[in-house]
């Protein structure tokens, strides 16, 4: 088996190398426990790989033969235990027959043998299995971001270009010893996924049997990005915001769009959440005062976005309601965000509308946890 073929099987976390030093060895011993394990794990194995004998021991013998002519029965194995480490039948079927129709009756259950087709047909299958895997297990967290215009992507996104992005983040960071890898790409017709990993700033220790070894590792971080920059979904661990600001630099280099994204913190229904927006107009301008409001879809020719914003610490309060006396007001379904001063201490709500759910994000920089538990206290009575 190549280097090439080598890291390959690596990148999927199988240890390959631990196989072919078992084979050094004793071969004769590691051919029969590939056998055993084969048998074992699927009925289909044998007729797939042409080596069922009539007896155990001439498949034994058949499948050494097929083993020292070339690389199909240690493929075929390193395939067993990725099917094995992925314990999803239902995906690996599923992407079977959605993307290559290689699933017959007898074999739409038997992901041990789809692996191995799939591998067969073209092994980078195996890559897209294993990340659409990973990103079936973790739980995105939703970032909205202040878009308010049109806007035209200048250029694509590659897995190339993201590369090259997120060389760029890190070079704009004050600490240059952190990099990023791009480990997968995909695109589909409303979104881009990435999935990199980002060094950490420490070596951290591993505990070899003779000494501890201190080595470089990284963090897996995950981008959902949607082409309209109005979301992304991220996966980041320990550095979410941090993370948040380079989505950002994919809005500016893709687009030369100024975004900042804010995570979603609550989800409410949305009537609640037009009910919420209707109900703040009206609040004593002492207590609660919209500072500014941006609505899409205003009521004039072209549709366009509009920002209504204070010029002072008063408000806008009236200037909405004379919108609404002239019958020039959006409605409150087309509230794009809102910035409020509650009892002197100022922050922004972003709305994202599903359907009947409404998830919100809020920036509270630079006020203290009292003052952001007493914001929160107020939402959540508002939106109960």
């Amino acid at each position: 088996m190549d280097k090439e073929q080598i890291t390959f099987w690596l990148n999927l976390e199988i240890p390959v190398e631990d196989f072919l030093e078992e084979e050094k060895i004793n071969k004769t011993k590691f051919t029969r426990k590939i056998f055993n394990r084969l048998k074992h794990k699927s009925k289909n194995w044998f007729d797939t790989l042409n080596i069922k004998g009539i007896s155990d021991e001439e498949t034994i013998q058949k499948l050494r033969d097929l083993y020292n002519s070339d690389n199909k029965v240690i493929n075929a194995y390193c395939c067993s235990w990725f099917a094995h480490k992925l314990s999803n039948p239902s995906l690996v079927s599923s992407f079977a027959i959605k993307n290559f129709n290689l699933v017959s009756k007898n074999l739409e259950k038997d992901d041990q043998i789809l692996s191995y087709l799939l591998y067969e047909t073209n092994k980078d299958y195996l890559v897209d299995l294993y990340y659409e895997h990973f990103l079936q297990k973790i739980q995105m967290e939703t970032y909205l971001s202040n878009y308010v215009s049109s806007f035209k992507v200048t250029q694509n996104l590659t897995k190339d270009t993201a590369q090259k992005i997120l060389d760029k983040y890190e070079k704009k960071r004050k600490n240059k010893r952190q990099k990023s890898k791009v480990w997968w790409f995909k695109e589909d017709d409303s979104s881009w996924i990435i999935l990199f990993r980002r060094s950490r700033l420490k070596r951290v220790p591993i505990k070899q049997v003779d000494r501890n070894n201190f080595m470089m590792t990284a963090d897996l971080k995950a981008f959902k990005i949607d082409k309209n920059f109005a979301n992304v979904y991220l996966y980041s661990k320990k550095e979410p915001s941090r993370m948040a600001k380079c989505a950002s630099l994919f809005a500016k280099e893709l687009a030369h769009l100024n975004l900042d994204y804010l995570k979603q913190e609550k989800i409410s229904s949305t009537t609640k959440v037009n009910n919420f927006i209707s109900n703040i107009q009206t609040k004593p301008k002492s207590d609660l005062k919209i500072i500014e409001i941006c609505f899409k879809n205003f009521p004039l020719d072209d549709n366009p976005t509009m920002i209504l914003k204070s010029q002072d610490e008063e408000g806008i309060n009236n200037s909405i309601q004379q919108l609404k006396n002239e019958r020039k007001y959006p409605g409150e379904q087309n509230v794009l965000y809102i910035k409020l001063s509650y009892k002197n201490k100022k922050f922004d709500v972003k709305f994202n509308r599903k359907g009947e759910n409404t998830g919100i994000a809020l920036n509270y920089r630079g006020l203290i946890q009292k003052g952001r538990e007493e914001i929160l206290a107020f939402l959540d009575k508002e939106l109960k």
